[in-house]
């Protein structure tokens, strides 16, 4: 129940809380997709999300990070039936830099128009408004049909990356 004055009107506190909730349900979903997509492709990572303590109201209020520990290829999966190894790409960087931004894309689509948002979003967008790492896996220019492709995969894969971003949400250092 969200409180409200004697006007009627939701008061700020909710209003920040409700956006700080926002952010961290974002922060879970980017995360998530990018150790989702990670190990589609036969690698090994961790994802973590955390409160923002910085006090930089220009900050979100929460942060992740998606650690790789073994990248694909360097694991031999060559003993499990063919359904089930990994897919092999030699764009699983681009892939695993996209996946987070395009979660939040896809997260954010209410027109189902989120290759178009993703490929003008990596494409045109200030550079701060995509992490250093990301853009590092990403490379240069994305082709909009890259950003399909990602899109398509995240739509596969869209029942893990909620579970992911579910146990992320419930392992994070505080409620939002």
């Amino acid at each position: 129940m969200t409180a409200t004055n004697s006007r009627g009107d939701m008061l700020l506190i909710d209003i920040l809380d409700a956006i700080e909730g926002r952010e961290k349900r974002m922060a879970t979903i980017h995360e998530a997709a990018h150790l989702v997509i990670l190990r589609r492709f036969g690698g090994i990572g961790h994802a973590y999300v955390w409160r923002n303590t910085s006090g930089n109201r220009e900050e979100k209020a929460w942060r992740g990070v998606c650690s790789i520990v073994a990248t694909p290829g360097q694991i031999d999966w060559s003993h499990l039936p063919v359904r089930v190894r990994p897919k092999k790409s030699t764009k699983w960087r681009v892939f695993v830099g996209l996946a987070g931004v395009a979660a939040e894309c896809m997260a954010n689509d209410v027109n189902g128009d989120a290759a178009d948002g993703l490929f003008n979003f990596v494409n045109f967008e200030d550079e701060g408004e995509i992490s250093g790492s990301d853009r590092d896996l990403i490379g240069g220019h994305v082709s909009w049909h890259m950003c399909k492709r990602m899109i398509a995969m995240l739509r596969e894969h869209w029942s893990e990356i909620e579970q992911e971003a579910q146990m992320l949400d419930e392992c994070s250092d505080a409620p939002a």
